[in-house]
């Protein structure tokens, strides 16, 4: 008798069972190990999320309150940056610093990284990000 889904599984087993009825017989799957470079990775981008998001409910505060956080939040964001410029060498800090804060235009418009042949390079998600800081190593 062949498993079905149900509510009460696991999503790995009923993933299991998904790709079971595909290849239609039994299969066997194993978690890949993830390298300490997938868990820097991952750390990075919510770091990065978390910086963004910390500026972001600052200036919805600051437009609709009134409420201006920058010289509260200016001490953290340095050690922030602190942290960062230990862990980063200054080509990545500026890359870094290009994302978090030079990308985004007053009219809203959201600038591509260029390259120094001239190449524009998307910087959408921190996991792009990364890897443009991985390569300036």
């Amino acid at each position: 008798m062949q498993e079905e889904f149900s509510p009460e599984k696991s999503h790995d087993e009923n993933v299991k069972v998904a790709i079971d009825k595909i290849l239609g017989q039994p299969t066997n799957l194993k978690r890949k190990k993830k390298s300490s470079e997938d868990h820097k990775r991952v750390l990075f981008c919510k770091i990065m999320d978390g910086i963004i998001l910390a500026e972001e409910r600052s200036i919805g505060l600051d437009e609709a309150f009134n409420l201006n956080l920058e010289k509260y939040n200016q001490v953290f964001f340095d050690i922030i940056q602190d942290l960062l410029s230990y862990a980063f060498n200054r080509e990545q800090m500026n890359l870094l610093n290009f994302y978090l804060y030079d990308r985004y235009c007053a009219d809203g418009a959201v600038l591509d990284l260029v390259d120094s042949e001239g190449n524009h390079v998307p910087l959408d998600t921190p996991t792009e990000l990364w890897f443009v800081i991985k390569n300036a190593e």
